[in-house]
């Protein structure tokens, strides 16, 4: 009974995490671009090889320190072009981590992605512009730039939305009203409405499959 109640949660409430574990289930190698210290793949068992890159080291320590990746490289994502060759991996993802550059930065940016990914690209990103600052030391954290989900559709991605109606968050996925049990609560419930109107969501999740 509880095995047929979380596959019903999951049609009717479909998470994040749900969908990563679908789109890097077969994989064999894999990058996280901006792994940072909370790569949600810790979470989802994988059989291929996983590759951390990030710009900020005291991330990389971190996540090395929880075992989350089988190697690391420390670099900046202007040097994705120096590093990375074409195809180098079955799929690349990029987890919050597109808002943190400029409009024209970002769209240079998922060309790499693309380039570098023989199979799949993975996105997680803000719908449309949500402020950050930066925090925990780290000022690689503020946002910079906004995608809606139209831009993802016309590379060919597929969309979908995730957490729930945006009016209901903000700055760092936080719910904004109180009480935020209750609030929260009624953002989750929205979320079977925004699954296939991202752009009435606060984040979404784009994939592009080669």
């Amino acid at each position: 009974m509880k095995s047929k109640l979380k596959l019903v949660y999951n049609f009717l409430y479909p998470s994040y995490h749900n969908l990563l574990k679908k789109s890097v289930k077969d994989m064999e190698t894999l990058l996280d671009v901006g792994c940072g210290t909370k790569s949600p793949l810790q979470f989802i068992p994988t059989k291929g090889f996983s590759v951390g890159f990030d710009v900020h080291r005291p991330s990389i320590e971190e996540s090395r320190r929880k075992g989350i990746h089988d190697d690391y490289i420390h670099g900046s994502i202007n040097d994705l072009g120096s590093i990375f060759s074409d195809g180098q991996f079955d799929y690349v993802i990029a987890n919050d981590v597109i808002e943190h550059l400029t409009q024209d930065a970002g769209i240079l940016f998922l060309n790499e992605l693309e380039r570098i990914a023989k199979k799949r690209v993975v996105i997680f990103t803000p719908s449309g512009f949500v402020p950050q600052k930066p925090y925990n030391n780290n000022p690689w954290m503020e946002h910079l730039s906004g995608w809606d989900p139209e831009y993802f559709l016309k590379r060919g991605y597929q969309v979908h939305g995730i957490n729930g109606l945006k009016f209901f968050r903000g700055e760092r996925r936080k719910i904004k009203f109180k009480p935020r049990l209750v609030f929260g609560a009624l953002a989750w419930m929205s979320q079977y409405f925004v699954y296939n109107r991202p752009a009435y969501a606060f984040a979404q999740f784009a994939v592009l499959t080669k």
